[in-house]
């Protein structure tokens, strides 16, 4: 069946992290618009926030039950709904129009950026506990953010240098010298994954490197880092390399790596980019949208 409504575009999409339901915002031109989710076991579609059509950003807590989305430009918001009940749970103001980054694994903390920089706020309540500037020359749109499992950290790649803040003293644990991408923290939080052109790891309890050799090197730089859930597997997505001006950028080269060994356990090139993917907790299967448009 056709995802979505007739006219609309699909943007901002999330796959929640028991693989079941893909979620995202809906408009006309790409302005603010609806949310929707799909149930990928029913294929059913159906919106969310319905009393909304201001919004330009979402992601669903990891039991898929919460939906955070970010909307309005006049007073920008952050509201956190209840998706089995149809209920708000609370909504709070944000200093600029605001963009949802990240949401710990135990889905007690999100991240959202806006004019002021970047906060992180209580997933329960909606009170912030960390706030920051940014002080950056890289465009939002190219940061890599993620939270720590426990969402005890924060880190951000702004393809200068990778900063780690500690979001209960708001104060910066690790400046890492990496011009990154993205970011991805272990799920036992004790590691972060660091990524452009090539991958690096880092103890994050002493700031050290702990690959002697950075693996992973390609001409162009990753476009996403999840580790499986059991800490062991690591999925990845690289653009395919093309000579000419018209050289695709689109992420189209899924790859399996076995993170003891920095080995290459599984890939596959895909015909169009790939939207979003999650591994199964164990990394032996691989669920990917992918863009035929």
């Amino acid at each position: 069946m056709p995802l979505g409504d007739p006219g609309r575009s699909l943007y901002s999409i999330d796959l929640s992290a028991n693989h079941r339901f893909l979620a995202g915002i809906a408009s006309a031109d790409s302005s603010p618009g609806v949310a929707w989710r799909f149930d990928l076991a029913s294929h059913r579609y159906t919106r969310l926030v319905n009393d909304r059509a201001d919004l330009q950003s979402l992601r669903l807590s990891p039991d898929a039950k919460r939906v955070f989305a970010t909307g309005g430009t006049a007073d920008p918001e952050l509201t956190a709904r209840d998706v089995v009940n149809a209920k708000e749970l609370w909504t709070v103001p944000l200093k600029g129009i605001g963009k949802l980054r990240a949401i710990s694994a135990d889905g007690r903390c999100v991240a959202v950026t806006d004019q002021a920089g970047m906060t992180v706020f209580d997933a329960v309540n909606g009170k912030a506990l960390m706030s920051t500037p940014i002080d950056s020359t890289t465009p939002p749109g190219m940061w890599g953010v993620d939270l720590s499992p426990d969402g005890s950290r924060l880190a951000l790649a702004d393809d200068r240098v990778v900063i780690v803040w500690n979001t209960t003293t708001g104060k910066v644990q690790h400046r890492l010298a990496h011009e990154a991408r993205l970011v991805a923290f272990s799920p036992d939080g004790k590691s972060l994954l660091t990524g452009s052109a090539w991958i690096q790891r880092w103890d994050l309890a002493t700031g050290k490197e702990m690959y002697a050799k950075p693996f992973l090197a390609k001409a162009l730089g990753v476009s996403m880092l999840k580790w499986s859930k059991d800490g062991t597997r690591l999925l990845t997505n690289w653009p395919r390399e093309r000579p000419g001006i018209h050289a695709a950028r689109r992420a189209d080269l899924l790859g399996v790596w076995d993170i003891s060994k920095s080995e290459l356990v599984w890939q596959e090139g895909m015909e169009g980019g790939v939207v979003t993917a999650q591994l199964d907790p164990h990394g032996n299967r691989v669920r990917a949208l992918l863009n035929h448009g």
